[in-house]
């Protein structure tokens, strides 16, 4: 009986640091997202930005952000590139809100060059992050341009093995 007991406990365990680490996870992509709409009207304020967004932030989500934001915006034209081809006939990355391409620049760049969390995990992440910045048609229009993404990319590799 004891040993069950401990078997629960560590399961238990294991479910709450990953529960943690999810929401801490979420947290730091809302401050990416954040910072990324703020970058596009001050594009020379990263420091600051950078800054006022990770105040309270651990060192691993500093970390975590750190990485995101960093990688992004080295990657940026690469992953507007692969949004511009996910995209309907005739929408250019400008045409978008500033609040979906943010978000869409963070999961493209978690999906192509990152690869830690598993698609469904970004893609869900990035919905959620539309229905909390965008308006009622961003959350489809996100979760549409990933799934593309997503089932292209699934196609490619599927081909290659």
């Amino acid at each position: 009986m004891d040993a069950k007991i401990e078997n629960i406990r560590a399961y238990l365990a294991r479910v709450i640091f990953w529960r943690m680490l999810e929401l801490s996870r979420r947290t730091v992509r809302r401050k990416v997202v954040q910072a990324l709409y703020e970058l596009e009207f001050q594009p020379d304020g990263i420091d600051r930005i950078i800054n006022e967004q990770t105040k309270a932030l651990s060192t691993a989500d500093f970390n975590f952000f750190r990485q995101l934001i960093t990688g992004i915006q080295q990657e940026r034209k690469a992953v507007d590139h692969i949004i511009s081809k996910y995209l309907k006939s005739g929408w250019t990355i400008e045409r978008i809100s500033t609040t979906e391409r943010s978000i869409l620049r963070l999961a493209v760049y978690e999906l192509v060059y990152q690869k830690e969390a598993p698609p469904k995990v970004i893609i869900n992440e990035a919905v959620e992050l539309a229905k909390q910045f965008g308006d009622l048609h961003s959350r489809r229009f996100i979760n549409g341009v990933l799934g593309k993404l997503i089932r292209e990319t699934s196609e490619r590799d599927n081909e290659k093995n």
